[in-house]
C-alpha cells in the first residue's frame, strides 16, 4: 500500500472526508454546495487560504448556505439573508443561532471534513426541508 493510500485510510478512520473540490479551482470567496460527504451537504468556503465548512441548512427556514454568498466575512443565506460567522458559525442577526462548523483542510490539492463520530452515521431526515432557488442572477 503506498503512502498516499495508507494517509487516506487512516484519515479516514479519523473521521476524515475527502470532498470532491480541487482548492486550487477556487478563488477568494468562492462558496460551494457539497453532497454528499458522508451522506451529509455541506457549504464550503475558501476563506483566505482556509478551507471553511459549515453545515448547509440554515436554522431558520432551512435555506442552502453552499447556494449563498460571503459578505464581510460572513456566509449569506439566500432566502432571508441571515449571516453566519465564517470562523465559528455563529449567526450575527440572531443572537444564539449557529450553524455547524467542521474542521477541514486542504490534503494532496483537495478539501477534506472531519465528521464528528455522532455525524458520520448518515444525515437525520431532511425530507422536509423546503424546496428553493438561487435568487442571485
Amino acid at each position: 500500500m503506498g503512502l498516499e493510500a495508507t494517509n487516506h485510510t487512516l484519515h479516514h478512520r479519523e473521521g476524515w472526508r475527502p470532498t470532491s473540490v480541487v482548492w486550487a479551482n477556487l478563488k477568494e470567496g468562492d462558496v460551494t454546495r457539497l453532497e454528499p460527504v458522508a451522506g451529509w451537504t455541506v457549504a464550503l468556503v475558501r476563506h483566505g487560504d482556509q478551507p471553511v465548512i459549515l453545515s448547509d441548512r440554515c436554522p431558520h427556514a432551512g435555506g442552502s448556505l453552499g447556494r449563498g454568498w460571503v459578505e464581510d466575512g460572513e456566509l449569506v443565506c439566500p432566502l432571508h439573508r441571515w449571516r453566519f460567522r465564517l470562523p465559528d458559525g455563529g449567526c450575527s442577526n440572531i443572537p444564539g443561532e449557529r450553524v455547524e462548523r467542521f474542521n477541514a483542510q486542504v490534503r494532496a490539492g483537495r478539501v477534506w471534513v472531519r465528521l464528528p463520530p455522532d455525524l458520520e452515521a448518515g444525515p437525520l431526515d431532511s425530507t422536509t426541508l423546503p424546496e428553493e432557488t438561487d435568487p442571485r442572477p
